[in-house]
């Protein structure tokens, strides 16, 4: 979502834009997957839109018939297994939830459909300053360069001591916190999202913690088992037994969660114009993300125009 909200602002301004991914599809943690007739968000769950830059992004996404309303309950707090108590200020009166559709990923596609002066390419596997200019992959040359990606990535491209120059020191120290008690921070009816007429069947995603998740890598936890273990804690924490489930999937991000809060929503070296963006930038949100990339483009702006 950042490089894309970054795209767009550049190629509205004339500015030729390439556009690298390394997935065949856009997106990100917005990707989903169809699990028999339903199409399950994959990362981000939903959307809320506080900025009014992004509200108004939000306002043409749905107009546009891409984006809807989640017309969500109470959220609700486990206190216990089988007891939950109802926590409004999780979801004020004010605020409004959207969904993609069919999916997330239908958001960042529409974002770059109808414009012009973007050349879709493919993956970075090498990043180096050459002679002012960067150069991808040892032979795309360019002038500005956005890198919309999670820090572990960026250090790996990037030439060393980049990042580590660009971002505050206490920043880089940061790490996961002690497992806690269950693994699971969220759960969510997806099947209410946009409800089916007639449809019986529930979709339930839950969400782990960040260090649940880093110590599966660390583990090198098969699939098959992380859907277990969430499987069983979900039956533990309602307090009840759960039919089997007729599609299950478990994803594991390696880069999820990892929130930095940069003063400026974005990293910027104004020598190399160079942007670091994304939504660990911001908040850790889709509205983060936007918003990262919308600045940093509009610092790309700023330098090719100086």
């Amino acid at each position: 979502m950042a490089g894309v909200a970054a795209a767009r602002v550049l190629s509205r301004r004339g500015v030729p834009v390439r556009l690298y991914e390394r997935q065949g599809d856009l997106g990100g943690r917005l990707g989903a997957a169809q699990l028999g007739e339903h199409w399950v968000g994959l990362g981000a769950t939903y959307i809320k839109a506080k900025d009014p830059l992004f509200k108004a992004e939000m306002a043409r996404w749905e107009e546009l018939g891409v984006a809807v309303e989640w017309a969500v309950g109470v959220p609700h707090f486990i206190e216990a297994p089988g007891s939950f108590s109802e926590r409004p200020e999780l979801k004020a009166e004010t605020d409004r939830w959207h969904v993609g559709r069919p999916s997330m990923g239908s958001l960042v596609e529409l974002s770059v459909e109808d414009l012009e002066h973007i050349t879709r390419c493919g993956e970075v596997d090498s990043v180096s300053w050459e002679e002012e200019a960067w150069l991808l992959n040892g032979c795309d040359s360019v002038s500005a360069l956005i890198m919309a990606l999670p820090l572990a990535p960026l250090r790996s491209l990037l030439p060393a001591g980049t990042v580590e120059g660009m971002l505050p020191a206490d920043l880089l120290a940061k790490d996961f916190e002690k497992v806690k008690d269950s693994p699971i921070s969220l759960v969510l009816d997806d099947s209410s999202r946009i409800p089916r007429h007639g449809a019986e069947v529930e979709v339930w995603v839950a969400q782990t913690s960040t260090e649940w998740a880093a110590q599966c890598i660390k583990d090198a936890m098969p699939e098959a088992e992380v859907s277990s273990v969430l499987l069983r804690e979900f039956s533990r924490i309602l307090g009840k037994e759960l039919p089997k489930p007729l599609h299950e999937k478990a994803l594991v991000w390696p880069y999820g969660d990892m929130d930095y809060k940069l003063s400026e929503g974005h990293a910027w070296d104004a020598r190399r114009q160079l942007a670091l963006a994304g939504d660990w930038c911001y908040n850790g949100r889709v509205e983060g993300a936007w918003l990262s990339g919308h600045h940093a483009a509009a610092k790309v702006l700023e330098a090719l125009q100086g």
